[in-house]
């Protein structure tokens, strides 16, 4: 299966995830423990949107653990530039309808990068929305790469090329 097909069939089962919440706080709470586990102090989070795995409630979390907490902003080369977040930290929404942080401080070292994704398989292989924004970013992180998904988003294979960043781990219920 090519990717724009893979891309059409995990946009479908993200539609189709049942007990939504209920998994949303199960992948955040073992997110939570990995940060703790792995004494992570700079996460860098994706701003959840759409249809994808939520990710509010572990950009809270963060901050109640007193970590550094960082969010991507796109530019128009589709590169991102994270910044650090703060509990009242202003958005808005880019040409894409994702939120994005107002004020811009750029950093690049974390100790974690969770990322977003539309599909995965056992291998940790990322199906990504198809712009590259991601994985040039994590080709030049020494973050670790951790997608975060629902249990519904693993394909039994999913086909990469050399610009695709294979994740560290995948967080998924």
């Amino acid at each position: 299966m090519n990717k724009s097909s893979l891309r059409a069939k995990a946009r479908a089962a993200l539609g189709s995830v049942n007990n939504r919440a209920a998994k949303e706080s199960a992948v955040t709470e073992k997110a939570l423990d990995f940060v703790k586990d792995n004494r992570c102090e700079s996460v860098a989070v994706y701003l959840s949107f759409g249809k994808e795995l939520s990710t509010d409630a572990l950009v809270r979390g963060l901050f109640d653990a007193d970590k550094r907490v960082f969010a991507p902003i796109t530019t128009e080369n589709f590169d991102l530039v994270f910044t650090r977040i703060y509990p009242d930290s202003e958005y808005s929404i880019n040409g894409f309808g994702i939120r994005e942080p107002v004020v811009v401080n750029p950093e690049s070292e974390f100790d974690v990068v969770f990322v977003p994704l539309l599909g995965f398989d056992g291998n940790n292989r990322r199906l990504g929305r198809g712009k590259g924004c991601y994985d040039k970013f994590l080709a030049s992180s020494n973050a670790k790469k951790i997608g975060l998904a629902f249990a519904e988003q693993k394909f039994d294979f999913v086909p990469t090329d050399e610009n695709d960043v294979v994740l560290d781990d995948v967080i998924y219920f």
